[in-house]
């Protein structure tokens, strides 16, 4: 007796797209510099992840998370806009599999204050994007005043953040990333940062 089986995939490569990311960042700021660093998980809940158009801070490294993720990406192109960068990443398998990116960036703290962005890390079309943010202050003088923008609430500091850096201070859970075809600024009203 012999039994063949036969399967075959449900997602077309023609089926639409339904990405959504998840997204964790960790901003350390001492008294000159603010460092980010977000780990984005990338998934497709229709279709198949074939080119991926991610926006990201000015100045970002955007790279793989793994050897694994490596190995799947053709080509990171970088286009620089006047506020953001945004990255085309094109994938050689076209699967349905999750990706994860690592994305750092860092930008210089003025000695007389002001506004600095957190973001943005939009995953252009996306039909979901949640994240958390952790901000550690490890510098002597930095006084930190937070300025939320759009579906994002302040959360209480987990111990397993506080293992991962005791100098956080605040935890922040968003649902949305604010999204502008044309942001008119770095931080405010028509800008694409979190926080």
């Amino acid at each position: 007796t012999m039994i063949q089986t036969v399967w075959k995939s449900s997602q077309r490569d023609s089926q639409p797209k339904a990405l959504t990311s998840e997204t964790n960042i960790l901003v350390r700021m001492d008294d000159k510099i603010l460092n980010a660093r977000a780990e984005i998980k990338i998934g497709a809940l229709g279709g198949r992840l074939d080119v991926l158009d991610l926006v990201v801070p000015l100045g970002s490294e955007v790279r793989p998370f793994s050897p694994a993720d490596e190995a799947r990406i053709l080509s990171i192109e970088k286009i620089d806009q006047q506020f953001a960068s945004n990255r085309k990443i094109k994938l050689k398998d076209n699967s349905s599999e999750s990706l994860k990116l690592v994305v750092e960036s860092q930008a210089s703290i003025p000695a007389n204050g002001g506004q600095l962005p957190v973001g943005p890390y939009l995953l252009t079309g996306a039909i979901r994007q949640t994240g958390v943010i952790l901000l550690s202050n490890q510098g002597n003088d930095l006084k930190v005043s937070n300025q939320p923008r759009g579906e994002i609430s302040s959360q209480e500091v987990s111990a397993q953040d506080k293992q991962r850096d005791t100098n956080i201070f605040a935890s922040f859970r968003y649902w949305n990333h604010p999204v502008h075809e044309k942001p008119g600024s770095l931080t405010g009203a028509n800008s694409l940062s979190l926080l």
